[in-house]
């Protein structure tokens, strides 16, 4: 009696390793597609996942989701360029009619209306600008993300309240630049248009004479 209470001991831990093993492994392997599908990575060779066919179940509606992830994130990316190179045309167009303007070519122009021009000049030339880097910028986004780097504050400060000069002297409202720091490490294109952001918001809900 007392060698077959072993052998049924001996069977039992075995039984026990063994479908420990046939279940962690699985779960590891899930573990690890999970961990690539957050860090956007490929999962890698799928097909040779095997365990259960609940875990079977779960690494296929992962691999669904990752699927999915992918072309919904290609979908951005062609909308990005889609809605970039669609803004080019009016905006060429726009910067043809303020040359013409600050050509004369209608006609001469008062000093106020040379500065509202020159404002206008420049309003086109950063927009396009923005544009530009928002096709950089996903391209560096299908590549990977973007590099951060020491960036000049003043330099971004300034050129955010230059292009909203015209209406912020609108309303008359005047704009103190006091920076603690002088460089900031960031991704130049994302502060930008951060800042871009808060400042325009500033001068649209902000009240007159401030």
């Amino acid at each position: 009696f007392g060698w077959q209470a072993l052998l049924l001991f001996l069977v039992s831990v075995i039984l026990v390793v063994l479908f420990t093993r046939m279940i962690i492994g699985p779960v590891k392997g899930i573990e690890r597609m999970i961990n690539r599908l957050g860090e956007g990575r490929a999962l890698g060779n799928t097909a040779l996942f095997k365990g259960p066919r609940e875990l079977r179940s779960l690494a296929q509606r992962i691999i669904w989701l990752s699927e999915r992830l992918a072309w919904l994130e290609s979908q951005r990316h062609e909308f990005l360029r889609h809605i970039s190179h669609e803004l080019k045309t009016p905006l060429a167009s726009m910067r043809e009619g303020t040359e013409l303007l600050a050509d004369e070519v209608a006609g001469p122009l008062t000093q106020d209306q040379k500065e509202v021009v020159a404002i206008l000049d420049n309003s086109s030339r950063h927009l396009q600008q923005l544009i530009e880097q928002l096709l950089d910028y996903n391209r560096k986004l299908a590549d990977g993300s973007g590099e951060h780097e020491n960036v000049e504050l003043l330099e971004v400060v300034e050129g955010v309240i230059s292009a909203h000069s015209l209406p912020a002297r609108a309303k008359q409202i005047r704009t103190e630049v006091d920076l603690q720091a002088d460089i900031c490490w960031a991704e130049p294109t994302l502060l930008m248009r951060v800042l871009d952001n808060l400042y325009s918001q500033c001068v649209h809900y902000g009240r007159e004479s401030v």
